[in-house]
């Protein structure tokens, strides 16, 4: 692909036998709509094709099924780590459809692009020591082995144990830990590249505190997480999944509220903050059916700052915007 000067707009026009008119467009920026706009795209495929595909599949756990001129070795590793990576990292695909599978993976190396784009050159994420993957566990349905547990992968495991449901680039995490570095704080992501920025964030600070999980955090709740051993639950900005037949992805459920009720301690908390309306409204039909918590009010976070109540970059996002944000606390009876 070979990528030309732009001609002025009185080159276009000599070279235009109407005399500037016709199909020839009059202007550096028609003409970048009119024969550039293909040639980026081509560029994202490429990139796509060969920058992604050939080089950077294993370090983002990203695979993309079907690829050609690969050995049956190297093809079977790959459908290998496919399956780990798809273990907890998401809900299932609807419909096993191959273009929607390759659209998913196209999106998350997308992602993983962009969030390393601001880093040095250089510098690769790396998540030694602060990141955990499905894999780390005991198979689901054996017996739980000691090591499993989470709060064992902090050097105080003794301290109260904080967890976070859908962490996102870590924000929260980050601002929040060292406030109160009594506590431990786990970050459930079940996005690849967040996970990976988060638990690279959190390295890079030497925060001991603060751990990474990548993996579906309603899954990891109710067959990791033993009786009474979460301080608090944190879920802010979850995935409000507006249409009706997606209702059932909602983090909160009544099967989940009894989940949550098994594993925070007496006395502990679940905190809620959330910018949709419809959200708010199931949660608010939810809890008034669930005898299991008492509602309190909202407090923000120690790291919020004036007139947030999380002090995420989603919430300073829309902030500006005049996006109204709403939370509320659920104590264990």
């Amino acid at each position: 692909m070979v990528f030309t000067k732009l001609p002025r707009g009185r080159d276009l026009k000599e070279n235009d036998p109407n005399g500037g008119g016709g199909a020839f467009p009059r202007s550096r920026k028609q003409l970048a709509k009119a024969d550039l706009a293909p040639s980026i795209f081509g560029v994202v495929l490429l990139f796509v094709h060969r920058g992604i595909w050939r080089t950077g599949v294993h370090d983002i756990g990203i695979v993309f099924p079907g690829a050609r001129g690969q050995n049956k070795s190297t093809h079977d590793h790959q459908k290998q780590d496919n399956a780990q990576y798809h273990h907890f990292a998401s809900p299932p695909l609807q419909g096993g459809r191959r273009s929607q599978h390759l659209r998913c993976n196209a999106i998350l190396a997308k992602l993983e692009f962009a969030m390393t784009r601001s880093l040095p050159s250089a510098t690769r994420l790396d998540v030694t020591g602060y990141g955990y993957q499905a894999e780390d566990f005991h198979p689901a349905g054996e017996a739980p082995r000691p090591e499993d547990d989470p709060r064992r992968w902090f050097d105080h495991p003794e301290r109260p144990f904080e967890l976070e449901i859908g962490s996102g680039k870590g924000t929260f995490l980050i601002q929040e830990a060292p406030h109160r570095p009594e506590h431990n704080f786990l970050g459930i992501e079940w996005m690849m590249a967040f996970w990976r920025y988060a638990a690279d964030r959190a390295r890079r600070r030497d925060m001991q505190n603060v751990r990474m999980l990548h993996a579906d955090a309603v899954e990891f709740v109710r067959q990791r997480v033993t009786n009474e051993s979460v301080h608090t639950f944190h879920l802010y900005f979850s995935d409000p999944w507006p249409k009706s037949r997606h209702h059932r992805r909602r983090v909160i459920q009544d099967a989940t509220l009894q989940e949550f009720h098994r594993v925070i301690e007496p006395g502990g908390t679940l905190r809620i903050v959330t910018d949709h309306d419809g959200l708010w409204e199931w949660y608010e039909e939810h809890v008034a059916r669930c005898p299991l918590f008492e509602r309190e009010p909202y407090e923000p976070c120690v790291s919020a700052k004036r007139g947030e109540l999380v002090g995420s970059n989603f919430e300073r996002k829309f902030i500006p915007k005049g996006r109204h944000f709403r939370g509320m606390t659920l104590r264990r009876k």
